[in-house]
C-alpha cells in the first residue's frame, strides 16, 4: 500500500511540476500582437510630425458645426509610441527622454497597442516580471453620455492573470500622471491653435489612463483656434483601427446683464 501511495504522490508532484512548466512557458511567450515599432532617429522625427498633423486634423474638424469621425490605425499608434520622446521634446515643449524615464520609473518599457474586437490592448515590457505584460481595455458609453473605461483582462505573456498582479504598476503610473498634470497646470503653455499644446494632449492621455476602473468621465474635448468643445459619442475598435465619432457641444447663450 505504501508503494502505491508513493507512486500516486510522485505522479501528483510530476503533474504539478508539468503544470508549472506549462504556465511558465505561457507567461514567457511574447503575445503575437506585441509589435512595438522599431524606428530610426529620422523615422521618429517623421512620426512626430505626423502625430502633430493628425491631432491638428482633429482640431480642424472640431471647428465645423457638424458631427465628424476621426481615425487612428494600430500602425500609426505604435509609431507614435516609438517616437514619444521626440513628440514630447520637439513638438509639445517637453524634456528629451522624459517619456522613457517616466515609464522606466514604474518598471515599464517598449509600449505598444493592439486594436481589435472592441478592445484596446496595451502591451509593455515589465522589468518587474521580465516579461511582456498587457491589459485589455474596454470602452462603454452610458445612457447619460459618460464614458466608462474598464480593465477587461490582464496578461503576462500569453497567460491570463488576475488584474491584481498588475494593479500596483497601474496605480503607480496613475499617480505619476497626476503629479505631471499638476505641474502642467502650474506652468501652462499657450497653444498656437494650429498644433496641440502639451496641456491638450497630456490631459487627454492622462484622463484616459487615470479613468481605468474609476468613475465614468465626461468625454468632452476642447481644441482649435476658438477652443471649440466636442463630445465623443462613440469609440469603434475593429481590424486594427480606432474610430472616434464626435459631435459639437452647443455653447450656452451669454447672460444678459
Amino acid at each position: 500500500m505504501w508503494r502505491r501511495i508513493l507512486r500516486i504522490s510522485l505522479l501528483v508532484v510530476l503533474l504539478a511540476a508539468l503544470a508549472v512548466v506549462v504556465l511558465y512557458f505561457q507567461a514567457s511567450r511574447i503575445p503575437s500582437d506585441y509589435r512595438p515599432a522599431q524606428l530610426s532617429g529620422r523615422e521618429r522625427e517623421q512620426a512626430a510630425r505626423q502625430f502633430v498633423s493628425q491631432i491638428s486634423d482633429f482640431n480642424n474638424k472640431a471647428q465645423l458645426p457638424q458631427p465628424f469621425e476621426w481615425q487612428i490605425t494600430q500602425e500609426q499608434a505604435n509609431r507614435y509610441l516609438a517616437a514619444a520622446d521626440e513628440i514630447a521634446a520637439n513638438r509639445l515643449g517637453g524634456r528629451p527622454g522624459e517619456v522613457r524615464e517616466a515609464l522606466e520609473s514604474v518598471g515599464l518599457s517598449d509600449p505598444a497597442v493592439s486594436l481589435n474586437d472592441s478592445i484596446l490592448t496595451l502591451l509593455v515590457r515589465s522589468s518587474h516580471y521580465d516579461k511582456v505584460v498587457s491589459a485589455d481595455i474596454r470602452f462603454t458609453f452610458l445612457d447619460d453620455g459618460r464614458l466608462q473605461i474598464r480593465l477587461a483582462q490582464t496578461w503576462v505573456g500569453q497567460l491570463p492573470v488576475p488584474d491584481a498582479l498588475l494593479r500596483s504598476q497601474l496605480e503607480r503610473l496613475k499617480q505619476k500622471l497626476a503629479r505631471e498634470q499638476a505641474q502642467t497646470r502650474v506652468r501652462p503653455r499657450a497653444s498656437s491653435g494650429e498644433e496641440p499644446s502639451s496641456d491638450e494632449v497630456g490631459r487627454l492621455i492622462a484622463s484616459v489612463i487615470s479613468a481605468i476602473d474609476e468613475a465614468p468621465i465626461d468625454p468632452v474635448l476642447v481644441g482649435g483656434l476658438n477652443n471649440k468643445k466636442v463630445r465623443i459619442e462613440s469609440i469603434r475598435i475593429h481590424d486594427g483601427k480606432l474610430t472616434l465619432r464626435a459631435v459639437p457641444v452647443e455653447r450656452a447663450p451669454a447672460r444678459r446683464t
